[in-house]
């Protein structure tokens, strides 16, 4: 999935609204650099850091972005470098509170970060398909994730109770039926008073997948899905096999339109 502009610009409202800075934006996990390359019609600098190089080499290239290999604990800038730091859908990797140690040292007093995900896609209008791809999720795929990836929604809470940072801010669109939201995370809400300002539609960042052939192909680029097929070359296809039982079950087709909503959640902070 791609994210939306409006999520840049939420982000970017509530780093002004804060008194930050416009120098040195860092996006760590930055991947193909798609959050960097947004990044840049804001900060005179923007930095890219992901732990594979494979992945750097693949990025998005523009001249005010420098790529970095890198560690969550060990990121590649001096002390107090940063103005903006954001992690899109990687934090649950990150080892929870030395990360925090790590922020703290590189990004200035009073710059931001923000933090966001996505989790299962849910359908409102089957649900029952929401409950195939929860079980796919959990079960079929379930040994062959990396660690982090089977307790993310857990871990995302962890880290928003945990926060050690000010002026909280956050949003929850299209909460999960099959996860329990603790109290803090349940205040994000879609109508979140202290996000008011934010041009996050109540749609959410990311766009919904449109169809079960959609699906098909979204599930196809998964390494869950990928590690299963080299431990189980002799099996059958398990996206095909799941797609089939949900047209089973819906009467729909590949290409019937149905919306997958993406439950996400985004937390900006003030670090001090």
């Amino acid at each position: 999935p791609t994210y939306e502009k409006p999520l840049f610009e939420s982000v970017i409202a509530y780093h002004k609204r804060n008194g930050g800075e416009f120098g040195t934006a860092l996006d760590l996990g930055t991947g193909t650099g798609q959050v960097a390359s947004e990044l840049v019609d804001y900060f005179d600098k923007v930095i890219g850091v992901d732990h594979s190089e494979v992945m750097i080499k693949t990025a998005i290239q523009h001249p005010k972005i420098e790529y970095k290999v890198g560690d969550c604990l060990n990121i590649p800038v001096p002390d107090a470098s940063l103005d903006l730091l954001v992690i899109g859908e990687a934090i649950h990797y990150f080892p929870i509170p030395e990360f925090w140690a790590e922020v703290k040292r590189i990004v200035k007093p009073g710059g931001t970060l923000g933090f966001w995900g996505y989790t299962n896609n849910i359908c409102v209008e089957y649900p029952v398909i929401t409950d195939l791809i929860w079980e796919f999720t959990m079960e079929t795929l379930g040994p062959y994730w990396d660690k982090g990836k089977e307790n993310m929604d857990e871990l995302l809470q962890s880290h928003v109770d945990n926060l050690p940072f000010e002026n909280v801010e956050g949003r929850v669109f299209f909460a999960h039926p099959k996860i329990e939201y603790n109290s803090k995370v349940q205040s994000f809400t879609q109508n979140n008073q202290n996000f008011v300002t934010s041009s996050i539609p109540d749609s959410g960042f990311v766009k919904p997948i449109q169809s079960l052939g959609q699906l098909s192909n979204y599930l196809k680029t998964w390494h869950g899905y990928h590690k299963y097929l080299k431990n189980n070359p002799n099996s059958e296809n398990p996206v095909d096999a799941f797609i089939k039982k949900a047209m089973d079950k819906t009467g729909l087709g590949l290409d019937s339109k149905v919306e997958l909503e993406f439950p996400q959640i985004i937390v900006l902070s003030k670090v001090e």
